[in-house]
C-alpha cells in the first residue's frame, strides 16, 4: 500500500504502482489525484445547478450541497454524495448525467405538474490569486435531458 499511496519517482517505481493502482481499484480503496495539494493546487472549485422545467413552463433551480455551509455531522454523513457530485461534473462520467437528470426530475417534483426537461450545469468558478478578492463564476452546460 505504500508503493500506490506516495508519487512516482521514479521509472522502477511507476512500474511497480500500475498492477498496485489497479489492485486498489478493484477493492475500492484508491485515492484518485489529490489536486488540493501543492504543487498542482487546484485554481477552479466547481458545483453542479440543475434548471426542471414544468408543463406549465415554470422551473425550479438545484444546487448540489455546499460542502461549506455544513456541520461536521453532516459532512460525514454525506461525504460519498458530496464525492458524487465531485465526480459525475466531469466529461469522463457523461454516461451518468442522463440518471442524474431523471433522478432529479423524480426526486423534484412540483403538485400536480411533470418535469418537462433537466437542464444540467457545471458551475465554475475561478479561485483568485491570494491578496485577490474577485471571484469569476461561470456556468457550463453538461446535459439536457428531456423528461
Amino acid at each position: 500500500m505504500i508503493i500506490g499511496g506516495l508519487p512516482s519517482t521514479n521509472t522502477f517505481h511507476h512500474q511497480l504502482k500500475g498492477p498496485v493502482d489497479d489492485m486498489a481499484d478493484l477493492l475500492g480503496i484508491s485515492q484518485s489525484s489529490w489536486r488540493l495539494f501543492a504543487p498542482n493546487v487546484s485554481k477552479q472549485k466547481s458545483s453542479l445547478e440543475a434548471r426542471l422545467t414544468y408543463t406549465d413552463g415554470s422551473f425550479q433551480l438545484w444546487h448540489s450541497p455546499k460542502w461549506k455551509s455544513m456541520g461536521a455531522i453532516k459532512r460525514f454523513l454525506t461525504f460519498r454524495q458530496a464525492e458524487y457530485f465531485d465526480n459525475i461534473q466531469w466529461k469522463e462520467c457523461v454516461d451518468g448525467w442522463k440518471p442524474l437528470a431523471i433522478y432529479l426530475a423524480k426526486t423534484h417534483p412540483k403538485k400536480g405538474l411533470q418535469v418537462m426537461t433537466v437542464e444540467i450545469y457545471r458551475m465554475v468558478t475561478d479561485i483568485p490569486a491570494p491578496g485577490r478578492t474577485k471571484e469569476v463564476q461561470r456556468r457550463l452546460p453538461l446535459h439536457i435531458q428531456r423528461i
